[in-house]
């Protein structure tokens, strides 16, 4: 032991000290002044952009505490990559609707997600349903460049008749016509109803990201697959296609489709998407291409507060020193 201790003592000992460090030639940097200041600023467009940001079109979800206010309706996430949504308006006129995302899969620049919305209407004397089922895969080619594309099951079912009473004070103010609970019975019958149907719905999209704040997006989707039992025949005109009543089997692209292309422009809560495209159906792309949100909450907005807080302090800072200066040399 005392041999091995003596060894590195001496190891030590001979160890040469670091040669000094010549300093004549360093230059002092200089302070830095309020546009230096200003330069650095953590503006949005100026921070690298957020890959996983957009939750509508990919197998993203909000983060965990976020919440985000849209045209379409409210969402949540309420725990890591799990975000829930509901659409207030048709739950005011008594229509139950809940959507939820899940990704559970997260391999380096992969992610897929499942989803599942439910639409349930019960009223006295009618009820409708529906409930889709999807799965979107997302991956990032680039860190500024994304594909996603998904397949989307839906289902929907309605039995029932109309309720023609709310009409009939209507039908009384601007008729001299008053029908009777016989007449109102029998046409209510007559109304009667059931419908079904099913459908396959495929989905691409890319977005491009220039930074935080600005982001292009192309989307395009398109029915595939159908089935339908309706009591009366759809006009082509609604469908975008050829007139359905009843059948099933493969759906040509061209009759069911929508495509687009928006700029998104992205605030610190505000988020703007606005764009043109084509449908089958006239004014369908607006979907896809037009969106009003706000958005609030999660660990990316406390880190841009928490870089925002601190340029603002070291800004003070800088101008409390220049102050303190200029009263220094002032009373000198």
């Amino acid at each position: 032991m005392h041999s091995l201790l003596f060894t590195c003592a001496l190891a030590l000992a001979e160890d040469p000290a670091p040669p000094p460090v010549d300093l004549s030639e360093a230059l002092l940097l200089e302070p830095v002044n309020a546009a230096d200041l200003r330069f650095f600023a953590p503006r949005r467009w100026r921070l690298p952009a957020n890959a996983r940001a957009q939750t509508d079109f990919t197998a993203y979800t909000l983060e965990f505490g976020e919440v985000r206010l849209g045209l379409a309706g409210i969402s949540a996430g309420v725990l890591p990559r799990t975000q829930v949504g509901t659409v207030p308006v048709l739950d005011a006129l008594g229509v139950f609707n809940v959507q939820l995302k899940v990704t559970p899969l997260r391999v380096g620049p992969l992610d897929v997600a499942g989803s599942a919305k439910v639409y349930r209407y019960a009223g006295d004397t009618m009820g409708a349903a529906y409930v889709s089922l999807g799965g979107t895969a997302s991956l990032m080619v680039l860190p500024a460049w994304s594909v996603h594309g998904g397949a989307e099951w839906s289902s929907f079912a309605a039995k029932g008749t109309p309720d023609l009473d709310p009409l009939l004070p209507v039908l009384g103010r601007f008729t001299a016509f008053t029908p009777s609970e016989e007449m109102v019975d029998q046409a209510e019958e007559a109304l009667f109803f059931e419908a079904t149907g099913r459908a396959v719905t495929v989905r691409a999209a890319t977005d491009v990201r220039f930074n935080r704040r600005d982001s292009v997006i192309l989307q395009g989707q398109a029915m595939v697959w159908g089935q339908a039992d309706l009591p009366v025949e759809v006009p082509a005109a609604v469908t975008g296609g050829a007139p359905l009543q009843e059948g099933e089997g493969a759906v040509p692209v061209t009759d069911a489709y929508s495509a687009s292309i928006a700029y998104q422009l992205a605030l610190k809560h505000l988020e703007l998407r606005v764009g043109v495209g084509t449908s089958s159906v006239p004014g369908a792309w607006l979907l896809q291409s037009t969106e009003l949100a706000w958005r609030f909450g999660g660990p990316t907005r406390s880190e841009e507060r928490r870089m925002v807080r601190g340029w603002r302090q070291n800004k003070r800072a800088l101008r409390q020193e220049a102050q303190a200066s200029a009263e220094g040399v002032a009373e000198g």
